[in-house]
């Protein structure tokens, strides 16, 4: 087990290798909540398929999803059995048992699509709901070209839940910022538009759902 994030509505595991479906079940891995089993369902994340067999499913992250939603009051246990397997039917040294702080659940990131005059800057916010699962969290910005660059490169989200960056038209052209939000696994991308003095400015707003299935 290398991560653990706790929310009311369920425990989230990543392990350093890709294991096998059959063990990764509520018989394998279990909750207490204040001393008492919690029922409840494993459900994947990450299902990959064996590249040698294609009827083969791996996954390396998983999610703990209770019958009843935990409390930011509990004191929640989980347990993962030694009898879980690796892809290679592996299984781990011993059992792994953490205390896990229950928080609030992030669940959308919201930015603006936006248009940068060539050689000038502009700002764009990032905001991430619910403001009090975010309050205090870190968001890394990198942009995939030259066109435009991003200052900082990593800033908190405010109290409300947002963080202001600064972009630089470094050329005329169309680029994407990507934002990476500290404990989310979603790493939407916002498209910016770095256009010559005069054009037309357009600006779009977006929710970026952690449903959507195309962010990678």
């Amino acid at each position: 087990v290398t991560a653990i994030r706790g929310y009311e509505t369920g425990i989230e595991i990543d392990f350093s290798k890709f294991m096998l479906p059959e063990t990764m079940t509520a018989e394998f891995i279990t909750i207490t909540r204040n001393g008492a089993a919690v029922a409840g369902e494993v459900t994947f994340k990450n299902a990959e398929a064996n590249p040698q067999n294609k009827n083969e499913q791996f996954v390396s992250k998983v999610r703990f999803v209770p019958a009843e939603a935990l409390a930011t009051t509990d004191k929640v246990i989980l347990t993962v059995s030694k009898r879980v397997k690796s892809y290679a039917g592996i299984q781990m040294e011993s059992d792994y048992s953490q205390e896990i702080a229950i928080e609030k659940e992030p669940k959308a990131v919201v930015a603006s699509e936006i248009e940068v005059v060539y050689n000038e800057t502009a700002e764009i916010t990032v905001t991430v709901d619910p403001a009090e699962a975010s309050t205090g969290k870190k968001v890394t910005a990198s942009v995939s070209s030259i066109i435009a660059t991003i200052e900082p490169a990593e800033a908190t989200l405010n109290k409300e839940g947002k963080a202001t960056f600064t972009i630089s038209g470094e050329l005329p052209g169309q680029t994407m910022i990507q934002f990476a939000v500290e404990g989310m696994d979603m790493k939407p991308e916002v498209k910016v538009s770095v256009v010559e003095a005069g054009e037309k400015e357009i600006t779009r707003n977006y929710t970026l759902s952690m449903g959507w299935n195309w962010f990678s």
